[in-house]
Formats: structure tokens, sequence, C-alpha cells
């Protein structure tokens, strides 16, 4: 009973951090994601500007109301990974829990709902991209969730997955120096490297995406609209 108490107390430490973790995440470094990834995509442009980096936190309150969707369809899912995983742990301590849900039967949810929770961010994870572009028209956070949707239908969906294995690939490449030479100036210099190269890819994958589906409308020439006018309407 003793060792139970403190199994309990342990895990709910743990999930207070978690929690507190990811109310962060959500409200401070999304936003800048979603400018980095902005970024990215002005750069195809060849518009970009350091600038682009706050996008997210101009357009802060579409942004959150974006990433808190996205975090409920696909975090939701990796929450409840944790929490079958925790299940598996606690099955190592009781008995009762153990039986349960047994190891080889977690292992397997934990991997099918792992395999969902990719699924679902690489459909909606351009959702808080779209509501940072500062060039397109001004859109609510669930309006761009439901855009990604459906700008990543059918085979553009397992384009993006692999995208996402791709930058998976690379973020652990990229950790190998500082694993290898235990320094931790290795693993800061690989971390930047990988997070600058994953943004800018999926911005580059954001601004197809969005290319094809909602094109950036050209500025009127100048003296357009006057000529339009002094012609009734009919320009040259």
């Amino acid at each position: 009973e003793q060792e139970a108490l403190e199994d309990l107390a342990a895990l709910g430490g743990a999930c207070l951090g978690l929690c507190g973790a990811a109310v962060f995440g959500v409200a401070a470094l999304m936003p800048l994601v979603a400018g980095a990834s902005v970024l990215g995509a002005r750069s195809v442009r060849g518009t970009a500007r350091a600038s682009d980096l706050l996008s997210g936190y101009r357009r802060y309150g579409p942004t959150l109301v974006a990433t808190l969707v996205t975090a409920l369809a696909g975090g939701g899912i990796a929450v409840a990974v944790a929490t079958v995983d925790m299940l598996r742990l606690l099955g190592s301590a009781s008995s009762a829990v153990g039986a349960l849900v047994p190891p080889a039967v977690a292992w397997a949810i934990g991997a099918g709902l792992s395999a969902v929770t990719l699924w679902l961010c690489a459909r909606l994870w351009f959702a808080s991209i779209r509501v940072a572009d500062p060039d397109r028209p001004r859109m609510g956070g669930v309006a761009a969730v439901s855009a990604s949707w459906h700008w990543t239908e059918g085979p553009a969906q397992w384009q993006v997955l692999a995208l996402m294995a791709i930058a998976a690939s690379v973020a652990a490449l990229a950790s190998v120096p500082g694993v290898v030479t235990g320094r931790v100036e290795a693993d800061i210099v690989g971390g930047w490297v990988a997070v600058t190269l994953v943004l800018a890819v999926f911005g580059a994958a954001y601004e197809r995406l969005a290319a094809a589906r909602e094109p950036i409308a050209s500025p009127p020439a100048p003296g357009a609209t006057a000529g339009g006018g002094d012609h009734g309407g009919l320009d040259a």
C-alpha cells in the first residue's frame, strides 16, 4: 500500500509537469512554430522577412484556436497513448491493472493510436500556418483546420506522411553528433539545424498545397481602378 501511494504521488507530479509543459507549448511555442513555417512559405514566394517569425502572434487568437483543435484531434490521441503506456507501467506493480491491460495489448493499442496520431497530424498540420499567413485573407481557426483537412485529401496525405518521416529521420541524424560526443553544444547545434530545416520544408510544402487550392490574388495594377471608372468599367 505504501509503495502504491508513492507511485501515485510520483505520477501526480509527472502529470502536473506534463500539463504545464503542454499549456506552455500550445500558448507560447506553437504560434512561433507557425510563424517559422510562414517564413519558410514566404521564402518560396521570395518575400520572406525576419518579422514573419511573429506572424502567429499577430493573429494569435485564430492561431491558438487552430492549435487547440489540432491538439484535441491529434494530441488527444497522443494523450491516450501516454495513458495506455502509464497503465502498462502500473501493471508491473499492480496485478489488478496488469490483468486488465496486459503488456502485449497495451503495446498494440499504443502502436495503433500512434499511427492515428501521425495521420491526423499530417492532415491538420497546415491549419496554424494558414491562419498566420499574412498574404492570404484572414481565416478563423476552425475554418483553417477544415481547409488543412481538405487540402491533404487523397494522395497528398501520404506525401505529407512521407515528408514527416523524412523530417523525423533528419532530426534523428542531427542528434547523432551530440550523442556521440556527449557535448551540449553539439546537441544545441544539431537541434537548431533539424528544427530550421524541418520548419522550412513544411513551410514550402504548405505553400505548394495552398497555391494550388487558394492562390494569392495579384495586386491590381496602378491606375487600373481609375481607368476602369473612366471607361464605364471596361479595362483596356
